[in-house]
């Protein structure tokens, strides 16, 4: 039993992590999309 509890865990961790993963990609994306282009820069970096 504690094999598949392990399993569970690892196989949660693993989604967790690539739902994640997607989810900063597309925020990224819609992001770059809304500003392709900054017209001022607001700050030197």
């Amino acid at each position: 039993m504690i094999y598949v509890f392990i399993a569970i865990v690892i196989m949660g961790g693993i989604v967790f992590m690539w739902r994640i993963s997607i989810g900063l990609h597309i925020l990224m994306d819609l992001f770059r999309l809304r500003q392709p282009m900054p017209p001022k820069p607001k700050e030197a970096d």
